[in-house]
């Protein structure tokens, strides 16, 4: 029997929403264009958020965003992504 989630969906992390709504809707993508679509739509949620990420960081943030999308893509298909994995409760943390 699965688990159930105990988290509620607005307290889950934004960049595990897209890609749970990107892998629903575009799954068909090259594995490339899949993570590079995942995260350009969530550096445009950082931006409309005013969350800033400095230029000389970006590099770095966008590889670990690559990286956790990898992680989501590989449990997705193990049958072992967990929801609560991501739950970030509503923080945001402040990047140096």
């Amino acid at each position: 029997m699965k688990k159930k989630s105990t988290v509620k969906s607005h307290k889950l992390d934004p960049l595990y929403l897209i890609f749970k709504k990107k892998f629903r809707d575009d799954v068909e993508q090259d594995l490339d264009l899949f993570i590079s679509s995942v995260i350009g739509e969530y550096l445009t949620y950082l931006e409309e958020a005013k969350i800033f990420i400095p230029d000389h960081r970006k590099p770095h943030v966008v590889q670990q965003m690559a990286d956790e999308v990898e992680d989501m893509i590989r449990k997705t298909f193990m049958g072992c992504l967990n929801p609560d994995d991501y739950s970030n409760f509503g923080m945001v943390k402040k990047l140096a």
